[in-house]
């Protein structure tokens, strides 16, 4: 799993400051991300990602055509937040999506 700071916009002004910090793409820095729905991984064994615990998976993808998943991984008690499976997509398809 990679840092999670690759997906933060240093440049976006476009939201006022309460909204949070504006992501980007991890590959390319497209700010036009989308978000799938997430999925939720219940394991102990090393099986829902690298640590032992539960983790949450959202897909996202932008709309230059790759795709990873933002990864909040539960290990002994700490969470841990980061990317994964980045990948350039064959074919732009949001219709997968939705």
């Amino acid at each position: 799993m990679k840092q999670i700071y690759k997906l933060f916009n240093p440049l976006g002004e476009i939201a006022p400051d309460s909204w949070g910090s504006q992501l980007q793409c991890p590959v390319c820095s497209c700010e036009y991300t989308h978000f799938a729905p997430p999925i939720l991984k219940k394991n102990d064994n090393y099986e829902a990602w690298e640590g032992r615990g539960s983790a949450i998976k959202i897909p996202m993808y932008c709309e230059f055509g790759h795709e990873w998943e933002i990864v909040i991984g539960f290990h002994k008690g700490w969470c841990f937040m980061g990317i994964d499976n980045e990948k350039k997509m064959n074919e732009y398809n949001t219709e997968k999506y939705l």
